[in-house]
């Protein structure tokens, strides 16, 4: 399996509708998981769990020109809110991951709940044939562009969340 994917240039209108896992500041190390839903975002960070409009998320990242990229899953809406809602906030044994994975286990594939790393599970839904698009904002300017996932460890998640909770 190759390390690149290939990504469509995305403007913004194709994310609102479906389901979708997001990677925000997705060269960034780590980056921030997340996943839009019927045009909402739903989110775990450290100080909880944050439902907001795609409308917010797209002014965000096309402002401050946040490297963005989004994966289309294939299933049903139903079961988002709910992976979310089950967690308080980010913690050392809890990172943004937690509630997608569970999303992922429960209605793709159980082998979901065995990643631990956004570049373990978006690999293993694609093999398996779950992801129908991929798309990128403010990666490049060309419709289409080659991602590579950057890796990083446990270790480089726990300073990342100990670092926003001194913020």
């Amino acid at each position: 399996m190759s390390d690149e994917i290939i990504t469509e240039r995305f403007y913004g209108g194709e994310v609102k509708s479906g389901v979708w896992i997001v990677l925000i500041n997705a060269n960034h190390v780590p980056p921030h998981v997340i996943m839009i839903c019927d045009n909402k975002t739903y989110s775990l960070e450290y100080n909880g769990v944050f439902i907001k409009s795609v409308d917010s998320l797209l002014r965000f990242v096309k402002t401050r020109t946040i490297e963005t990229v989004m994966f289309q899953v294939e299933t049903s809406p139903e079961e988002v809110e709910p992976a979310f809602l089950k967690y308080k906030h980010l913690n050392n044994d809890v990172t943004c991951l937690a509630p997608v994975k569970d999303f992922c286990a429960s209605n793709l594939n159980p082998q979901a709940q065995k990643c631990d790393f956004i570049f373990e599970l978006i690999p293993l839904l694609k093999e398996l044939g779950h992801i129908q698009r991929i798309g990128q904002i403010n990666i490049s300017n060309e419709l289409l562009t080659a991602y590579k996932f950057p890796t990083y460890s446990r270790q480089d998640i726990q300073r990342h969340i100990t670092k926003l909770h001194v913020k």
